[in-house]
């Protein structure tokens, strides 16, 4: 299959690398589509980069735009460019009707049945956890670690996943034909199975049929399928799946009773839904009221979203406890002009997750405080918005214990070697740590002006401001992995 791609960025290059396989085995890129002029006689992904105008020149069999503007491409290639619209495809309309497809042909994972070999000693409790969320979709018929690969004979199986439970985003999947960590037996078959294939399926709807009650009612379960989350990264998830079934009109449900997450305590799992206790359901149905009903769509995190679903998401509201928790802090913002600043530390400047957005040092912060603070006139207060420890020392050194005003919640050292996520083993503390997380943000989304690195808790707080911070400069220092290389 031959393609051009409009779009020279980021959603271009992920795009391709979490649907790998396919590309590799079915698509042949001929040159990518950019609007700037400038990158015309550079290379992208070793393909050229031609002008729209230039798209009759070439024989290709469709365009998938690859764009966080895909409204507008789409619109300027029928329009301006004079483009079949058959032969234009979205990020979203590609993945449905052509990558899944394909995947779902040569793996058919349904009902199949899946044996996990983890890195980790004590895979067998810790990926047995992790797991049972997928009971679902998929057939795990035992999770064991590389320490006990000899046992391996005592299962019947279709497909061996190797996995390493570490990576948040799955990104060290290895290949085990390499590491001669299996026999050679099973190395030379097609019974390994990639992790982006897990996530593939993930990214499918499936409908289930729990019952009879609700006929004409269709409900969308948001189910949050990563663990470890923060607050911040489930948020904007939910928000993604609520345009989604605003658009389709489904009612929208968020589970996370049916999963395993940081924020259930013992005995809790399959019981309670971790997230009511920080949100309020996006409608006025619970998981427990609809386990008898007739239509039931499950939506697992969705990673991509158009720019249209973009603008009509809708945060989901924390809970009345921690609104009311941030009304009586905000306060001490009344008839004041305050400066908010993000600053994301410890777990993201040490781990440098893959992908994610750099973040800026605690210096080259406190120095873009400085200067903002002249350029955009004087302040009455910062409100520190931060995990970090040392950063609320160094900005009261730097600015003054009067001018600094931060949330009162659990810091940490910035040399924390964990995500936060992961730090605190007692459930109960990460879900007083979350809630503060939550108020904390909502304070930083009432300031005058921002100052930030980009992270989802930026997003969280923009989203929440409407846009409306009379100032503000976000950090665009890339991606970890990539652009830090």
């Amino acid at each position: 299959m031959n393609i051009l791609i409009f779009g020279t960025g980021n959603a271009a290059v992920f795009y391709i690398k979490d649907n790998k396989e396919f590309f590799e085995n079915n698509i042949e890129i001929i040159a990518f589509i950019d609007n700037n002029e400038k990158k015309y006689k550079q290379k992208f992904i070793e393909k050229k980069v031609i002008a729209p105008n230039d798209i009759f020149k070439y024989t290709y069999d469709m365009i998938l735009i690859c764009s966080v503007y895909e409204e507008e491409i789409y619109e300027q290639l029928i329009c301006e460019v004079g483009i079949e619209p058959k032969k234009i495809y979205t990020r979203k309309n590609f993945f449905e009707q052509i990558i899944f497809c394909w995947y779902d042909r040569k793996y058919d994972l349904y009902n199949k049945k899946i044996l996990i070999i983890g890195e980790d000693f004590g895979a067998d409790i810790k990926y047995r956890k992790y797991y049972e969320r997928y009971k679902e979709l998929f057939c795990i018929v035992g999770i064991i670690s590389l320490n006990k690969i000899n046992i391996i004979q005592n299962y019947q199986y279709d497909y061996i996943l190797f996995t390493n439970l570490n990576s948040l985003l799955f990104q060290n999947y290895r290949d085990v034909k390499n590491d001669n960590l299996l026999n050679k037996e099973i190395s030379d078959t097609n019974i390994l199975l990639p992790m982006e294939v897990i996530q593939i399926y993930f990214n499918n709807i499936k409908e289930f049929q729990y019952g009879e009650k609700y006929d004409k009612k269709k409900f969308l379960v948001i189910r949050i399928n990563m663990y470890p989350i923060g607050l911040g990264s489930i948020a904007m998830r939910v928000a993604r799946g609520i345009a989604y079934a605003k658009k389709k009109d489904y009612i929208p449900v968020v589970d996370m009773k049916t999963i395993e997450t940081q924020y259930l305590e013992e005995g809790e799992y399959g019981k309670i839904n971790a997230y009511n206790k920080f949100f309020e359901q996006p409608s006025e149905y619970d998981m427990d009221d609809i386990k008898d009903a007739k239509h039931v769509l499950v939506m697992y995190s969705r990673k991509y979203c158009s720019k249209k679903e973009e603008n009509e998401m809708v945060l989901p509201k924390i809970k009345k406890e921690l609104y009311s928790k941030y009304c009586e802090f905000k306060k001490k913002f009344n008839n004041k002009r305050v400066l908010g600043v993000l600053f994301r530390g410890t777990d993201y400047a040490n781990l440098k997750p893959y992908a994610h957005n750099i973040q800026p040092d605690l210096d080259s912060m406190v120095e873009m405080v400085k200067q903002k603070m002249l350029e955009w006139e004087n302040f009455d207060l910062i409100y520190l918005c931060t995990e970090v420890q040392e950063a609320c020392e160094r900005f009261e050194d730097e600015f003054g214990k009067e001018k600094i005003c931060y949330y009162p919640q659990l810091r940490y050292k910035s040399h924390t070697k964990k995500y936060l996520a992961e730090v605190n083993n007692d459930a109960k503390e990460r879900v007083s740590q979350g809630k503060d997380y939550l108020v904390a943000l909502n304070c930083l989304a009432s300031c005058h002006s921002l100052i930030a690195g980009q992270c989802s808790g930026t997003e969280v707080a923009l989203m929440i401001n409407n846009n409306q911070y009379k100032n503000k400069y976000l950090f665009k220092l890339g991606k970890y992995g990539i652009d830090d290389i």
